[in-house]
């Protein structure tokens, strides 16, 4: 996994001003806890966008830089020198395969209100979540 502490930077293959959505595991975890509890006939075979928030990486490389309390830097790569790092960073292949290649496809770029109707919560922003889990980060 990508410890920016350790690499001294935040890495990925976009533009530093691109938007990306993200989303915590909380929240998928949250949603899914609601949808088991109720009735089948009401989520059927639905698919839910589950988006939580949207930042661009330098946005969230000064998250991890104001979690963290030090300067973290953004540091654009090829989409190959992406999937070289993720795999040397212990991330298995068709996961770092997905993050260098199939997650562009998506371009709405927006926070969706799915985890709010079915938990009836906000969801959680990245910087809430890199928060609680600071240590995962050093």
């Amino acid at each position: 996994m990508s410890r920016p502490a350790q690499d001294g930077f935040v890495y990925d293959d976009v533009l530093a001003d691109e938007p990306q959505e993200w989303i915590s595991y909380n929240d998928i975890a949250d949603v899914a806890a609601v949808i088991l509890q109720d009735d089948t006939k009401k989520h059927g075979s639905n698919c839910y966008t589950l988006m939580g928030d949207v930042v661009t990486v330098t946005e969230r490389a000064a998250i991890i830089s104001r979690v963290l309390g030090q300067t973290i830097p953004y540091k654009q790569m090829t989409s190959a020198e992406k999937y070289n790092k993720m795999i040397q960073d212990g991330i298995p292949h068709g996961i770092a395969l997905d993050f260098s290649d199939n997650f562009k496809i998506n371009k709405d770029k927006r926070v969706t209100p799915v985890i709010e109707i079915l938990t009836g919560r906000k969801p959680e922003t990245l910087e809430a979540f890199l928060n609680a889990h600071k240590h995962c980060l050093a």
